[in-house]
């Protein structure tokens, strides 16, 4: 018997401002994750404290997304998806105002509810939207426009660090971000319907759930490979900033652009990835993904030339964006149309689980260097493709 029975039709023009809200969402926060780090050690924070506030951020995500799974299944998605956008407005504005380094942990912990309920309830609403046999291609089209993002957010940073300082420039991404979004609901009220991208038949989030769907050894497999993707991510997006500034002596504008560069592959090849998994299989874009990223951080803390870290970040830009439609596609492919939102929230939550293992590594900068702990993190893409050999095809 099929999984996949009562597939939720949700028309194209939804799915579209899903795809849309998600891609406004990541550039505001693509254009401040690149300084982060900068902003938290400008404040007066120390590299142990750096680690502790980036693994706070991801940790609170983790923590707060069953509960607003809960709440927007309940409550609806859209007014979960527009409190996750106020949060993070707010979260920007606090942390402009911010004058000294103990503000910073309430403030983060605030800025990760954002973080935690806008993905997964945004990917779920990609995913009721797509037929079974095209979900690698709409998983392309969804994770295609945070790759955008991850380019679009950066080059803005690249941009405004040139004129303004991390202050003035969080005040001009929040007004940004309410001229937009003003903008889009205004021209668009009448025109769409949000209560049709709710989807159908679909389960609340519970810790029940997810211990239950856990059980499945494919899926528990699947979370696990996600978490060693972003265990690497998580230490490399904490320290290669500080790196790139104190060791390289780049500039914040410069750090941006490499950011940028490693976007524009990312963004590029997720789509053709996503329709590709979709004929030739999810493992083997994975492996080749894993691959070329373990490549790429490994070598990155061993380059000086400007033109080979460009390089070496947009082979890992090219990477990230490889593996992710076909890993979500592959998660989604083990479950029933009424377990998407849970499977999406579990992809979303075991990325998060990876980030903040990778932060907390970070702190181990007290007695190692940077460059050390960025080429060991990358050893952890590895022990990924050797999970997936684990990974069981449907009888």
């Amino acid at each position: 018997m099929s999984f996949y029975e009562h597939e939720p039709k949700v028309k194209s023009s939804n799915l579209n401002m899903v795809i849309g809200f998600t891609f406004i969402f990541f550039i505001d926060y693509h254009i401040f994750y690149p300084i982060f780090p900068l902003y938290i050690i400008d404040i007066g924070a120390s590299k142990f404290e750096l680690g502790i506030i980036m693994s706070l951020f991801r940790g609170i995500a983790i923590l707060a997304t069953i509960p607003f799974g809960f709440f927007a299944s309940r409550k609806g998605k859209w007014p979960t998806l527009f409190i996750s956008i106020f949060i993070q407005l707010i979260a920007f504005l606090l942390y402009a105002i911010s004058s000294h380094t103990i503000y910073l942990y309430p403030i983060t912990i605030f800025y990760a509810l954002s973080f935690a309920s806008f993905g997964p309830i945004s990917m779920s609403l990609a995913l009721n939207s797509s037929a079974i046999s095209e979900r690698g291609k709409v998983m392309g089209k969804y994770f295609g426009a945070i790759g955008a993002a991850m380019i679009v957010g950066p080059v803005i940073t690249s941009l405004l660090t040139m004129i303004f300082n991390f202050k003035q420039m969080l005040f001009a991404i929040s007004i940004l971000q309410i001229c937009i979004f003003s903008l889009i609901l205004g021209s668009r009220k009448n025109s769409i319907n949000f209560s049709n991208l709710e989807g159908k038949n679909v389960e609340i989030l519970s810790f029940k759930s997810i211990l239950r769907i856990l059980k499945k050894r494919n899926i528990l497999t699947i979370c696990f490979i996600q978490t060693t993707f972003y265990i690497t991510t998580g230490t490399f997006d904490t320290l290669f900033p500080i790196y790139a500034k104190e060791s390289l002596w780049l500039a914040v504008s410069s750090i941006s652009i490499l950011y940028a560069v490693r976007g524009f592959p990312n963004f590029l090849i997720r789509m053709p990835v996503g329709s590709l998994s979709d004929k030739i299989g999810r493992f083997k874009p994975i492996i080749i993904a894993h691959m070329l990223a373990f490549f790429a951080i490994f070598l990155i803390p061993d380059m000086k030339n400007m033109l080979f870290i460009s390089l070496l970040m947009g082979i890992y830009g090219a990477a990230w964006g490889a593996r992710i439609p076909p890993i979500a596609a592959l998660l989604s492919d083990k479950v029933r149309t009424s377990e998407i939102n849970l499977a999406s929230s579990l992809l979303w939550l075991t990325s998060l689980v990876g980030m903040v293992i990778g932060s907390s590594i970070a702190t181990s900068t007290l007695i190692i260097p940077l460059s050390i702990i960025i080429k060991a993190s990358s050893a952890f893409l590895l022990i990924g493709i050797l999970a997936l050999l684990f990974v069981q095809k449907e009888k």
